[in-house]
C-alpha cells in the first residue's frame, strides 16, 4: 500500500507504486462467486475496492511447515485490511460474499492462461473450509474451475476410519506414503457417497464400517434391525455403487460363522455354518452374495491384534482378563496383514480371504509369549474346555466361534507365521 487517506467523505487509497507489476485486471463478482484455486509464477497484489472478500492463499512450497494449509483474509475496503500480496508459486483463491464484489490485481508477470495451474477448491488435500453460514450449494464456479484437478490423485478412499480397524487402516496407508482420505458419511447416505465418488473417483474403497456390537456380537441378538441395515443392506449398497463406478472395494467381514468343530480347518471356499448368533448369521448372508462380485475383496477377520492397545485388541484382552478358555484359534495380526492388504487391493484381488497369519494358537501360549517378553507374571484361571463358550470375561458365557482358518489367498504375500506375528506384537505392544 502507498498511501491511504480517510476523512468524513470516505477513504482515498493508492494500492500501489511499484514498477514491479506489469498488468492490471479487474474482477466483478456476484455474490456467492468462487474462484480459483490458481498458481502463478509471479506475485500479485490483489485489492478489494467494493463488496467484501474471503480471500485464500495456499503455500504449494512442499518443504514449507505451512504447505498446503489455506490462509484465510477478510478483504474490506471498509477496514484497514482491503488488500493482500500473494507470492510467487502460491495457490490464490477466494470467495464473493456481497453483490458486486470488486476486485483489482496488479500483477508482476504477464497473465496467461494455459500458464495458470488450476486446482480444485475441494481439493481434500488442502480442505478450504468456509464460513457455517455458507451453503455449498449456492456457491458459483466456472466450469474451468470445477474441473476435477487435485494436488495428488485420490486414489483410497476409508469408510469406518475411526474404529480400532479402520483406525489401523488409516495409520498404516499414512506410513506407506498412500494417497488417500476418509469419508465420514455413514453407509446410509448413498446419494453423497455417489456425489463423493463422481468429484475424487478413487481406486480402491476400504469399507472399515460395520457393527460388532458393544460390548460384544451378543448385542446383535437385541438390535436386529440395526443389524440387518449396517451389516447386510448398505454393504449390499456399497458393493454395487463400487461395481457401477469401476472400483474395487474391500469389506471387512468377520472369521467366526463356523462351527466348533474339533479338528477343523476352514477353507475359503467353506461356506458359514455357526447359527449361533446374530451378527454371524448375517455375515454369512453377506458373503454369500457379495462373493458373486468380481470387485469385491471379502475379508474374514478374525480376533484382530495389534501393537496399539484398544478393547477392540485381542492381546488387550487377555492381558486384562482374569479367566480364559484355551482354545486354539486363528488371528488376525493387524501391524502384518494390512500392508499386504495394500497389496492384494491393487493387484485387484476378490473373493472371499481368510484374513489370518498362518498357523493356529491357543490363548494361554499368547499369555505366556507375552509373560517372557515383558516379564509379567499374567496367570489367568482356565475354564474347563468347551468348545462352545465364549472367550470370557469375569465368567460370561456365551455361544462363540473359536474358528480355526486356512488362508490360501495370502500364500503369495508372505504373511508372518501366527508365533512370530505374537511375538513381534508383544514386543512392539510395549
Amino acid at each position: 500500500m502507498n498511501k491511504t487517506y480517510l476523512d468524513n467523505r470516505g477513504k482515498l487509497f493508492f494500492p500501489v507504486k511499484n514498477q514491479a507489476f506489469k498488468q492490471c485486471t479487474v474482477s466483478v463478482n456476484k455474490q456467492y462467486v468462487f474462484r480459483g484455486i490458481h498458481i502463478n509464477n509471479f506475485a500479485k497484489l490483489v485489492t478489494c475496492i467494493q463488496g467484501k472478500i474471503l480471500d485464500i492463499v495456499i503455500n504449494f512450497d512442499k518443504s514449507a511447515d505451512d504447505y498446503l494449509v489455506p490462509k484465510y483474509y477478510y478483504l474490506d475496503p471498509n477496514t484497514e485490511l482491503f488488500e493482500i500480496l500473494v507470492p510467487k508459486g502460491h495457490g490464490h483463491a477466494f470467495l464473493s460474499l456481497e453483490p458486486d464484489s470488486i476486485l483489482v490485481y496488479h500483477l508482476e508477470g504477464e497473465f496467461i492462461d494455459n500458464e495458470t495451474s488450476h486446482i480444485h477448491y475441494l481439493d481434500p488435500f488442502i480442505n478450504i473450509v468456509f464460513p457455517p453460514e455458507i451453503n455449498k450449494s449456492n456457491i458459483i464456479v466456472s466450469e474451468k474451475d470445477d474441473i476435477k484437478h487435485f494436488v495428488r490423485p485420490i486414489d483410497y478412499i476409508v469408510f469406518g476410519p475411526n474404529g480400532f480397524l479402520g483406525s489401523n487402516i488409516v495409520s498404516l496407508l499414512k506410513l506407506e506414503d498412500k494417497n488417500f482420505i476418509t469419508s465420514s458419511l455413514r453407509l446410509h447416505e448413498t446419494s453423497k457417497i455417489r456425489d463423493l465418488f463422481l468429484l475424487y473417483k478413487p481406486k480402491y474403497v476400504i469399507n472399515c464400517a460395520g457393527i460388532t456390537g458393544t460390548p460384544n456380537i451378543f448385542w446383535c441378538d437385541e438390535h436386529k434391525t440395526e443389524t440387518i441395515e449396517n451389516n447386510i443392506t448398505y454393504q449390499l449398497t456399497m458393493a454395487a455403487i463400487c461395481k457401477e463406478y469401476g472400483i474395487h472395494l474391500t469389506i471387512f467381514g468377520s472369521g467366526g460363522i463356523f462351527n466348533n468343530e474339533p479338528g477343523r480347518i476352514y477353507l475359503e471356499t467353506d461356506t458359514g455354518n455357526n447359527l449361533s448368533n446374530f451378527y454371524g448369521e448375517c455375515r454369512i448372508l453377506l458373503e454369500n452374495i457379495v462373493k458373486q462380485y468380481n470387485n469385491v475383496l471379502y475379508l474374514r477377520i478374525n480376533y484382530p491384534i495389534s501393537s496399539k492397545p484398544s478393547n477392540k485388541n485381542l492381546l488387550t484382552k487377555l492381558i486384562s482378563y482374569k479367566f480364559i478358555d484355551n482354545v486354539e484359534l486363528s488371528i488376525t495380526y493387524v501391524d502384518n496383514l494390512f500392508p499386504i492388504l495394500f497389496k492384494m487391493i491393487e493387484q485387484n484381488e476378490s473373493g472371499i480371504c481368510n484374513f489370518t497369519n498362518p498357523g493356529q494358537i491357543k490363548l494361554l501360549d499368547i499369555i505366556n509369549i507375552y509373560n517372557e517378553i515383558t516379564k509379567s507374571q499374567l496367570n489367568p484361571i482356565i475354564n474347563p474346555l468347551d468348545n462352545y463358550l465364549t472367550l470370557v470375561s469375569d465368567n460370561i458365557k456365551n455361544k462363540r466361534s473359536f474358528t480355526r482358518l486356512q488362508s490360501d489367498k495370502l500364500t503369495n504375500y508372505n504373511p508372518l507365521d501366527i508365533r512370530i506375528a505374537i511375538k513381534e506384537c508383544c514386543e512392539k505392544y510395549v
